[in-house]
């Protein structure tokens, strides 16, 4: 008999597990959508929850559970998933129940009318986008039992205690004695906040740390300070100036994109790695000469061989002027200075030049527009458009492209503004991917000989409505017009001989594409189609 129960028992109990193990996917508890977790042991069963019903999208206050019971069956809440909670309207305060662990990338991202949050003693993890873009956030307080994390009295931060790490910030955060690193996008979107004075003692800003504080004016950081992370201050429009102190030895570009107002740059002059020489407004690499980051107000003095990569990415410079010692320019060095209208080499620069007073930078030897702007003028003895020489840019509607360009390079003119047509001439032999990736543009008329349209070429041209290939293309790259979201009429040659992978997902033209060109569409292309009528996949 006792046999006999004790195989019940264990029957029960396995099927109990079998069910939750194969349960997965979602449910709901009438208030919140759940995941269940892979793992299953002992009876024992997990989720973490993903979403809220309609029923909740007028709630202010969230509680999140520690335990939540469907068809019979308690599971226990370990988590909040990715993009939970994220760009929620109307949530103002947050609860983080016991029992969860994790807080995932962007669970409550963007979501503005949010003041207040309470972490329970549980969690042990957070991700650094959890509460990015968060700007009335204002209250921050960690439970007293809490191993990892901590939020002292009057703080309004969390802190990684064993790592001496400031986590996340707002507002109204002051920052601790003691804290050694301003984690990765601690104060991400904090816009309320108008003067930070960093304390002593902190040796690490992380990458993305103050990114997207729009009214940030001025920040003082402490002379402890020796790592400073990428993007660490993108996007903080209103800064006027930064003081780089001594000991900073290691700065990751680019660094200050979209800072339209920063006009002055300073490093220490007992800074032994970097200098801003005579008063140039950038950060210089001294060793190498190099430009690692600058700002509109930035001057290109002699003596700079290099000009780093993203160097002037999104700053307001409205004239480039080259030495003649810049011998090396990298890639985007200029890319989105949408304020950019000059450009000019000096005459006695052995590797670039600006001929005809161009309004560009030419690599000499090749005749390769290395950087160009709104005004560039395309002269005799230039064939190629160099791999993002114009991304970003402000350009002019009308653009043409002239007889002798041979080559188009990557991403040449993603991302450009303003731009409605382009006159691409039959001289053009090759066009590199995402060459008009994201641009505003609206018409082309298309001359090329070249017989591939590279992946992403046109991707997201959400403006471009007709386009007729009349001769020439035989493939057309995966993705190379998806969510061109205008893109109502596609003529293509009868020569094609290959579609790439959801080459025109997102566009209106693709249920064209689908039916005239099947016989050409790329293998994963087709299997996903098939597995799509077989009801393998759920589209």
């Amino acid at each position: 008999m006792r046999v006999t129960n004790s195989l019940s028992v264990f029957v029960v109990l396995f099927f109990r597990i079998i069910l939750t193990a194969c349960a997965g996917g979602v449910f709901t508890d009438g208030r919140f959508q759940y995941m269940v977790e892979d793992y299953v042991y002992e009876g024992d069963s997990a989720v973490y929850i993903v979403g809220m019903e309609d029923t909740l999208r007028t709630v202010t206050t969230l509680v999140l559970p520690s335990s939540v019971v469907h068809n019979g069956y308690e599971y226990r809440v370990t988590g909040v998933g990715e993009n939970a909670f994220a760009r929620n309207g109307c949530v103002e305060q947050v609860v983080i129940g016991e029992g969860i662990e994790a807080i995932y990338d962007y669970a409550f991202f963007d979501s503005p009318l949010l003041q207040s949050i309470v972490i329970s003693s549980t969690v042990d993890y957070i991700s650094s986008s959890a509460f990015g873009f968060c700007p009335n956030l204002r209250s921050i307080s960690v439970d007293r039992r809490n191993e990892i994390f901590s939020s002292p009295e009057g703080c309004n931060v969390i802190v990684d205690e064993k790592n001496k790490e400031l986590v996340l910030g707002c507002r109204t955060s002051v920052i601790p004695k003691g804290i050694e690193r301003i984690g990765e996008s601690a104060f991400y979107g904090c816009l309320g906040r108008e003067e930070l004075s960093i304390p002593e003692g902190v040796v690490e800003i992380g990458s993305g740390a103050f990114s997207a504080c729009a009214g940030l004016r001025s920040v003082v950081l402490p002379h402890t300070l020796e790592r400073i992370g990428d993007f660490a201050f993108w996007g903080c429009t209103q800064m006027k100036s930064l003081y780089i102190p001594p000991n900073v030895s290691s700065i990751q570009a680019p660094l200050f994109g979209k800072c339209w107002m920063l006009d002055t740059i300073e490093v220490d002059t007992l800074n032994p790695v970097y200098d801003s020489r005579y008063g140039c407004n950038a950060i210089v690499e001294t060793a190498s000469d190099k430009i690692i980051s600058g700002c509109g107000n930035s001057r290109i003095v002699e003596g700079i061989k290099e000009i780093g990569e993203a160097a002037f990415v999104h700053s307001s410079l409205r004239t480039v002027e080259i030495p003649q010692t810049v011998t090396l320019i990298g890639e985007r060095a200029f890319a989105c200075c949408i304020f950019c209208t000059s450009m000019e080499v000096d005459v006695q620069n052995p590797v670039y030049d600006s001929r005809q007073g161009c309004n560009a930078v030419i690599e000499t030897v090749t005749g390769k527009v290395v950087a160009g702007c709104a005004k560039t003028s395309f002269v005799d003895g230039v064939d190629e458009i160099g791999a993002y020489a114009f991304v970003g840019m402000y350009m002019p509607p009308y653009f043409i492209i002239p007889e002798g360009i041979r080559k188009i390079g990557d991403g040449a003119f993603g991302f450009c503004e303003g731009l409605d047509l382009v006159f691409i001439p039959n001289s053009v032999e090759e066009i590199g991917t995402s060459a008009f990736h994201s641009s505003s543009l609206r018409h082309m008329y298309w001359n090329a000989s070249v017989d591939e349209i590279p992946e992403n070429s046109f991707s997201d041209c959400k403006n471009l409505y007709a386009i007729s290939f009349l001769k020439g293309i035989k493939s057309i790259g995966s993705y190379a017009f998806r969510n061109c979201s205008g893109l109502f009429y596609m003529q293509l040659p009868r020569g094609v001989e290959y579609i790439g992978y959801n080459a025109f997902e997102g566009s209106p033209c693709e249920k064209q594409i689908k039916k005239n060109y099947a016989s050409v569409l790329s293998s994963d292309y087709g299997q996903l189609q098939r597995s799509i009528r077989e009801g393998l996949y759920e589209d």
